[in-house]
């Protein structure tokens, strides 16, 4: 499959293959990978692109480049990279972003509205809090890891074990954490292999 990506060369195909290496753990071949696929016009490549920029992913950290990068496809009503672009505001960080808590608090709030996973998620566990909105929250949850949003995945993995806040249900703690675990999230990897090594 990957040297079909490869052969076809398409924006597409190429961000297929760019996921594909950094699940293999070759974030530096993804990452050169992904920014062909960017340059090509593909917006998620562009979007994980910056992702990649701002936390280092097989390149230098740059939140600058990063903040950049939002910001343009912000403005072409992009989810998540709105949702990005409000976190930035939150920053204190006034070489290139001046900080507004209340502008940040619009985009995300529009991010969550219109889809961002990341947002979902956050927005969510911010209604569990309140008795009234709890059932909200979790429909929040739910819909962020719908769209592989690791934290929410391994939120309902921890949730379905435990039985507190959302009926037990331990085949499907499995399932979101087995999920986790295949996209590398750290925490779950952890968590499997204690689990391995206390059956053993």
């Amino acid at each position: 499959m990957l040297e079909i990506w490869q052969k076809l060369g398409d924006d597409t195909s190429l961000l297929y293959l760019a996921t594909a290496y950094y699940l293999i753990n070759n974030d530096t071949k993804a990452t050169e990978i992904l920014r062909k696929s960017a340059n090509l016009g593909n917006k998620q490549a562009q979007l994980r692109t910056g992702y990649a920029t701002l936390m280092g992913v097989g390149t230098n950290p740059d939140l600058k480049k990063a903040t950049d990068i939002f910001k343009r496809l912000a403005k072409e009503k992009l989810p998540e990279a709105v949702y990005f672009t409000g976190a930035m505001f939150l920053l204190d960080e006034e070489d290139f972003v001046q900080k507004d808590p209340q502008k940040a608090r619009k985009l995300l709030l529009w991010s969550v509205n219109n889809g961002c996973k990341f947002a979902q998620f956050e927005h969510g566990v911010m209604l569990l809090k309140d008795e009234k909105t709890k059932d909200d929250g979790i429909k929040f949850i739910y819909a962020a890891a719908k769209q592989q949003e690791v934290r929410a995945m391994m939120w309902l993995a921890i949730e379905l074990a435990r039985g507190t806040t959302i009926p037990r249900n331990i085949k499907e703690s499995q399932k979101y954490l087995e999920k986790c675990y295949n996209l590398r999230f750290t925490p779950a990897v952890m968590a499997l292999k204690e689990a391995m090594n206390t059956n053993n």
